[in-house]
Formats: C-alpha cells, sequence, structure tokens
C-alpha cells in the first residue's frame, strides 16, 4: 500500500523545482500539497521505500525553492504555484497572484519541523525558507488572517479557519513561537446531535462571515497523526494521554457519527474534502456543514450530493486512529482503489458510482503518513517551541483540556403556578433566553388545564375520533384530509397520525388497535412514489397511493418542506411510543430523503416551473421555526429557520405581535401570524427546543416562542373585548370556493386579515376554529377561554366528527377535516398527559 502511494510522487516529481504535482500530471500546486507531499518523502524514508540521501536530496531541492519563491504583493506566500516553474498561478493554472491562505501556511509549518527535527542538516534551509514567507503578516490578535484581492485590487486581510482546521493551523504557528491563542480556543462553538452523537461545530454564522463551518475527518485525523492530539511544546504527556483533551473526543465524536450512520442506513461513511475528475472539481464531503448533516458542497456552497464519497485519506486515517470493526470494513472496502502505476484513488463513490477517477498529492501523501504513524505513533517529536520571530508575541503554554460541552442556559427565576410571570403584552416577545410561565392551577402538572377529561371533554374526544373511524381506507389506512375525499397531505397524515397516538392516549383505542393503525399507514406511505426520486410530493390518493396534484388528478407537483417537517415530528413521537413499528419509521424517513430539503441552514420545498424543477425557501415566523424542529429531531438541523429572525414587531390590540420581515410581495411567502403553529409547538414540544428532553415543564427553552404565543392568545382576547366578537384564529376550510383560508392576527400589513392561498381578501369567512378554540382553552385556563370552550363544544357530530369552524358572521361551516380533527385529539391529549414529545413508552 505504501509503495502504491509513493508511486504517485515518483511520477509527479518537477526536476527544476522539486515540487510535486497537486493533482496528477498538471503542473500546479499549494503550499498545504507542498506540505503532503514533504509528508510522503519523510514517511517513504521511514517505511524504507527510499534511502536516507534520496529523501534529503528531495527535500533539499524543495526547500531552496520554497526560500525563493515569488511572494503574494511581497508580503505572503501566494495560495498556488506552477510545480514546473515556481511560478506564481492561480487556482486553475494561469499566471497570477490570488493571495495567502494561513491555513496552507500552517500546515506546511508543521512539516517544516519535521524536517528540523529528522533531517537537522537542512535545519538552515528550512530557516530561510520560513523566514522568507513573512509568517508574522498571517497572525493578528491570536487570530489566523489570510489574503485576498477585493474587487478594486487592494489587498483584503480576512480571517481564516473554522473549529477543526482553525485550531490545527494554531498549532502550527505557535510551533513557530506566534501567539495563536484565539485561534486555538474552541469558542464559539456549538452542539448538534447526530445519531445520538454529540458533534462540535463552529458557531460563526456562513451568511454573515462568509465562511462556511464544515465538520470533516481531515483536519482532526491530522491533528491525531502528527501532534497525538497533543499541545505544541508538549513534552510531559504520554501517547494514551491527550493535553489537546477536547479536539481528541471532538475527533473520537466525529467518527463515532460517521460509523452510526453505516449502522443506520448501511452506507459506509468517511467523509472528508476531495477532489473530483470533473466539475466542479472540488468539494466538502461533510459530516456536517451550515446546518446540514451529510453536505456534500462546492466552496460556494453548491450542493452536490452525487458526489458524497469514501474517501481514502479519511478511510485510512479512521481505520489507523480507531481500532474497531467498522474501521476494519472501511479498510476492506477502499484497500484496492488503487492504480498500481499511479497511486490511489481520491475515493469510492457513496451511491455505488465507482470511483472518483483522480490521484493527488495530498490523498497519497496523507496516506503515506497514516501508514507512517501505524509505524512509529505521533510523528511530531515532543519538543519544546521554537523561540518567537521577530514582531510576533511569544506562544503560550497550554495545559489539557476537556472536551467544551453545551453551555448552559442562564437559571431562570423560580416560576410559581399560581402567580406566572407574563412577559409585558407591549414588549417585543422576541427575547433572547426568555423563560416565561403561562397561567396554571396550582395542581397542575403541566402549563394550562391539566387532568381527566370531563363528560363534555370526552364527548368532543369521541366526536373527533369517530371522523377517522369514518374516513380512514381500508386499502391503505391513510386517511382523507377532508370527509370521503380520497386526498391528503402530509401535513393532513400528521394529523391522522397524531390523532391514533391521542386516541390511544385517551383511552378511546387500545394499544394493540393503534399499532396495527400505524403500521398500516407506514406501509403505504412508504409505498408512495417520491416526487422526481428526490421528495414526497405535495399530495397523494388515498386509496391509489398515486401522486396527485392539489385536485386530486394524478401528476407530480413538488414537496412541501413545512409538511415533511410536521410530519417528521409525529414520526419521532411514534418511533418512542411504539417500539413495533421503529424499524417502519427509520426505513420511510430515510426513503424520504428528508435532509436534502435542508440546505444552508433553510429549509426548502420544490416546485415545477415548466417542466424544471425549482427550489424554493419555505416557512415564516411561526411555521417555519416549529417544522424546523420537525427536521432537527431527525438529526437535521435547519441553524437559520430555527431562528425567528429576521422579524418586526407591531401592536395589534396594544399587544406587540412579531411577524416575519420578508416582503411577501418580493419574496412570496405571506407572513401569517395564526394560532396554529404557536398552539402545536406549546402543546407537541412544550415550546422547548427539539433536543431538550429534560427541562422542568414550566420553563421553556424556547422562551421567545411562548412569549409570541402568550402574545398571539392575548390579541385575541382583547379583540373580543373590544368588539364583541369571540375571537379564536387560524387556517381552516370552507364547504365552497375558495375551500381554504388564513384567518390570521396579522397577515401582510393588516391585522385581522382573512385570506386566500394566493392572498385574495376573504372576510366573510373569518370564523372561530375549532381547533384554535380548543387550542387556547387548553393552553390558557382563563374567563375567555372558557367562553370559547362554551360556545363551541357541541359543534359536532358524532358520527362524523367536530365541524371545522363557527363563522364570525354566524352560522357554522359544514366541513369536516383530518387537520382539525386530529389537533383538537392531540390538544385534548395534552390535557391529560402534558407535552406529547414528552410521553414515554409503556
Amino acid at each position: 500500500m505504501a509503495r502504491i502511494a509513493w508511486r504517485y510522487f515518483e511520477n509527479n516529481t518537477q526536476a527544476q523545482t522539486g515540487l510535486v504535482n497537486s493533482v496528477d500530471r498538471f503542473p500546479s500546486t499549494t503550499l498545504w500539497d507542498i506540505a503532503s507531499s514533504i509528508g510522503a518523502i519523510v514517511s517513504a524514508r521511514e517505511i524504507g521505500l527510499i534511502d536516507q540521501d534520496d529523501a534529503a536530496d528531495r527535500l533539499s531541492q524543495m526547500l531552496e525553492t520554497l526560500g525563493k519563491i515569488e511572494l503574494f504583493r511581497n508580503l505572503c506566500p501566494n495560495k498556488a504555484y506552477n510545480s514546473a516553474t515556481a511560478q506564481r498561478v492561480t487556482y486553475s493554472g494561469e499566471p497570477g497572484e490570488i493571495g495567502c491562505s494561513a491555513l496552507d501556511v500552517g500546515r506546511l509549518l508543521v512539516w517544516m519541523r519535521v524536517i528540523e527535527q529528522r533531517y537537522p542538516a537542512l535545519q538552515p534551509l528550512v530557516q530561510a525558507a520560513v523566514k522568507h514567507w513573512n509568517v508574522p503578516a498571517l497572525v493578528r490578535q491570536g487570530e489566523l488572517y489570510g489574503t485576498a484581492l477585493g474587487p478594486d485590487g487592494q489587498v483584503q486581510y480576512l480571517q481564516e479557519g473554522r473549529l477543526g482546521y482553525e485550531e490545527y493551523g494554531a498549532k502550527a504557528f505557535r510551533l513557530w513561537g506566534y501567539d495563536t491563542g484565539k485561534a486555538a480556543a474552541a469558542e464559539p462553538y456549538g452542539l448538534l446531535s447526530i445519531y445520538g452523537i454529540r458533534i462540535p461545530y463552529d458557531a460563526r454564522d456562513p451568511h454573515m462571515f462568509g465562511a462556511h463551518n464544515y465538520v470533516v475527518t481531515e483536519s482532526y485525523a491530522l491533528d491525531g497523526i502528527e501532534f497525538g492530539w497533543d499541545e505544541p511544546g508538549d513534552t510531559r504527556t504520554g501517547p494514551f494521554e491527550f493535553s489537546s483533551g477536547w479536539i481528541a473526543r471532538a475527533a473520537e465524536r466525529v467518527y463515532l457519527a460517521q460509523q452510526a450512520r453505516f449502522e443506520k442506513t448501511g452506507i459506509l461513511t468517511a467523509r472528508t474534502e476531495h477532489q473530483l475528475a470533473g466539475a466542479p472539481y472540488f468539494v466538502y464531503d461533510t459530516v456536517f456543514s451550515d446546518g446540514v448533516p451529510w453536505a456534500t458542497i462546492t466552496d460556494t456552497g453548491e450542493a452536490h450530493p452525487e458526489f458524497a464519497s469514501v474517501a481514502l485519506k479519511g478511510a485510512l486515517g479512521l481505520w489507523v486512529l480507531w481500532n474497531t470493526p467498522y474501521t476494519d470494513r472501511l479498510f476492506e472496502h477502499v484497500r484496492g482503489a488503487f492504480d498500481p502505476e499511479r497511486g490511489f484513488y481520491e475515493g469510492l463513490l457513496e451511491n455505488g458510482g465507482g470511483r472518483i477517477e483522480t490521484f493527488t498529492a495530498n490523498n497519497n501523501g496523507i496516506i503515506l503518513e497514516t501508514l507512517l504513524y501505524k509505524l512509529q505513533g505521533a510523528i511530531l517529536r515532543p519538543s519544546s517551541l521554537a523561540r518567537p520571530v521577530a514582531g510576533s508575541a511569544p506562544a503560550r503554554a497550554t495545559t489539557p483540556v476537556a472536551l467544551p460541552t453545551a453551555k448552559p442556559a442562564p437559571a431562570p427565576a423560580p416560576l410559581r403556578r399560581s402567580g406566572p410571570h407574563l412577559p409585558d403584552a407591549k414588549a417585543s416577545p422576541i427575547v433572547t433566553g426568555a423563560v416565561w410561565a403561562i397561567p396554571s392551577t396550582d395542581s397542575a402538572a403541566h402549563p394550562g388545564r391539566s387532568g381527566p377529561l370531563t363528560p363534555d371533554e370526552q364527548a368532543l374526544a369521541s366526536a373527533a375520533w369517530a371522523y377517522f373511524k369514518a374516513n380512514t381506507r381500508p386499502e391503505t389506512g391513510l386517511v382523507d384530509a377532508v370527509a370521503r375525499y380520497p386526498s391528503s397531505t402530509l401535513w393532513d397524515t400528521a394529523a391522522g397520525i397524531g390523532a391514533v397516538v391521542s386516541a390511544e392516549q385517551l383511552g378511546l383505542i387500545d394499544i394493540e388497535e393503534a399499532d396495527r393503525r400505524l403500521g398500516a399507514m407506514l406501509a403505504s406511505l412508504r409505498k408512495i412514489t417520491l416526487f422526481r426520486q428526490m421528495c414526497p410530493n405535495k399530495a397523494f390518493n388515498t386509496m391509489t397511493l398515486e401522486r396527485t396534484d392539489y385536485g386530486n388528478v394524478p401528476r407530480e407537483i413538488g414537496c412541501s418542506a413545512l409538511d415533511v417537517g410536521r410530519a417528521l415530528v409525529w414520526l419521532k413521537i411514534v418511533h418512542r411510543l411504539y417500539p413495533e413499528q421503529r424499524r417502519a419509521v427509520e426505513d420511510l424517513v430515510s426513503y424520504w430523503r428528508v435532509g436534502g430539503l435542508v440546505r444552508e441552514g433553510a429549509m426548502f420545498g420544490t416546485k415545477l416551473v415548466n417542466g424544471d424543477v425549482i427550489y424554493q425557501q419555505e416557512g415564516r415566523l411561526g411555521y417555519e421555526e416549529y417544522a424546523a424542529k420537525g427536521f432537527a429531531l431527525w438529526g437535521h438541523p435547519a441553524a437559520i429557520a430555527e431562528a425567528p429572525a429576521p422579524y418586526a414587531v407591531t401592536m395589534i390590540e396594544d399587544v406587540a405581535i412579531a411577524h416575519d420581515k420578508r416582503d411577501a410581495t418580493n419574496i412570496g411567502g405571506s407572513n401569517h401570524i395564526v394560532t396554529e403553529s404557536a398552539m402545536l409547538d406549546g402543546v407537541e414540544f412544550g415550546w422547548d427546543r427539539a433536543d431538550d428532553a429534560t427541562s422542568d415543564a414550566f420553563e421553556f427553552t424556547e422562551g421567545w416562542a411562548a412569549a409570541q404565543a402568550w402574545h398571539i392568545y392575548l390579541a385575541q382576547e382583547k379583540r373580543a373585548e373590544r368588539t364583541g366578537i369571540l375571537t379564536a384564529r387560524t387556517e381552516h376550510q370552507l364547504a365552497a370556493v375558495p375551500h381554504f383560508v388564513y384567518d390570521t392576527v396579522f397577515a401582510d400589513g393588516k391585522p385581522w386579515a382573512t385570506v386566500s392561498a394566493g392572498g385574495d381578501p376573504f372576510p366573510n369567512s373569518s370564523a372561530v376554529t375549532l381547533k384554535a378554540a380548543i387550542g387556547l382553552w387548553v393552553l390558557w385556563p382563563t374567563a375567555y377561554t372558557d367562553r370559547l370552550f362554551a360556545a363551541i363544544s357541541r359543534e359536532f357530530d358524532p358520527e362524523r366528527g367536530v365541524y371545522e369552524g363557527v363563522l364570525e358572521a354566524g352560522g357554522r361551516i359544514g366541513t369536516f377535516t383530518a387537520n382539525n380533527n386530529g389537533i383538537i385529539l392531540e390538544t385534548l391529549a395534552y390535557k391529560v398527559k402534558g407535552p406529547l414529545l414528552r410521553l414515554k413508552s409503556r
């Protein structure tokens, strides 16, 4: 294996300069790849492929070249050089200067120190080269800075590095006496769960700072192979102690997440950046980046999941550092991916598409240093830090540190259930870290109404369940979204799943019937063909399982990320409560390819325009954050979608209501403020984060969501007081054209707007919606919600279900739907059991 990797360097070393082509037969290189080439030479000598004289000759020629390369604007090494002439070039190989990379220089500084340690006679050449590069220009106030040319041709200094690579680069500079303490620190970081493994990632927003926060294998593997996960200057700890403790732990978690992905999906996983044989030529194959787990993207953020691969250097790095059955499988998978005359291929495509037909210095060089690590252990020998270079601050010695854990939120003030602390109605409800209570009785087990159902409430629950008994299709187990019409969506199917779970929790059915109904639904959902093999179609026929449009005409129309997000919430609940269904749930979530709907931290649905698939960002304040939690439950966090920004605040009935700031006329998404999304967040999540399973029921780790929900309720109560019109507003079905309206607290600049999906006003369709009224009643035990409940509690047909609503102008909406009846059942289950994601398996 080592001999094959070394063949690449025999083929690609340029006689005039001693430099090695970064890519097979293409005369260009970078300082990162030069470092990998030095690593290859050192490793080849130690392994016995070449003798000492050959290695010294190769290194001497390379060092002489590096000591006289032309710098970028006489400041620092250019990002790329022609390997045959050592002239400055662009990444495409054209003559020119493009800036400096601090991370690339850092990697090369590691191997310059290795040369000094193993080839003392070459120390003068090493020192001359490092001095020539003007390294101090790349360190500013403890951070690493590269350079680039701005649009006006002026030099720009840009902070470089994100968690993983930044710390690796910082160690390299510290070897040479530079203080990079800020770059070496883990902060700012976040933690997210991928297959139950808490992965640290850089918390700096890629959209704000313009740098992707890739989490990949390479940086962590190099730190282990070269530094032994120890701090520069560490001469005390043994090989099984790590003075860079948190980096060692982070590396292990990056490995474990990849192993867990294989265990869950059967996809062998060893992810890191790698070259391609054609456009886009280079991708970052990540464990996580920009809010998306398992993202494969270019440096511009363009997604290319088709190029996800088992990277050779990544697989062998995992294999040499973690001696497990999984890494043995990786080794067997990749060991034959070579051409004996050219070296190891870059990787093997995850989709079974074969090899990446290209060869590189970085891949083959890292493979050689990986094998040297197996032979000798960490490549850098313990030594004291170098003297600081003139004009720079000395590096500080660092003591071992532990892996960072999630920073605890400030402890909330004690909350008295009978004396709750509520947000000021005139203050913005969007308050970072806010923790609010909502009214409850002294004996309440959770916020809002609590306890067994009364006879009136039981009658309502029985009527709501009657809808599902009457509208479940025996052929498929799926439920019609509207009574007796064989069509549904994933949003309505989620309501159907919620109805089954809630009916079982309320004692309307037994667990065996619940299991049978859920099993049938999951099996049928798995049979529905995806939209363009990408994601679930927006609508389908509940009898035939054909994909349809909203008129139930057989055809495919696109995917809704919001609908998928709601379905993911209920699939997670089923997964937790019904062990017999877990395998089917996991298979369905995998089949839906839900990760493809999260891009750069936002949620994207799809639609067809002239036959072409168009991705369109989905969601506005309220629904966007709710649906994002669904994705987060399954390891697909959407950080941009989860945050309430961008928002503005408007006063409605003297109550501050936050609304989405994006202009509907320019961006194409109305900013409806309704009861349903706020209510579902409370009933299902308890206004907690998706990953929170431990906070008290009367504390809300999504404090802003609890405060916004309270304000939405309060504005409706105040409208009723002012006008005498009972108010419980959310979207609802109609028995006639336009068939569906958004009954809002606020939409597109107007309070109390009732509009169609197209934005047309329909004020005569304003209604007290049953699901909203009962949701408000359950969550806020007040005199006003008692009035609401009394007004609507008999609005049902015991054989058909609960009616959709009562028009504000008078008369009921004479239609029945899965969403209305399903949400009513889950709100009543909340009264008995509390937040539904906290339910535990029996």
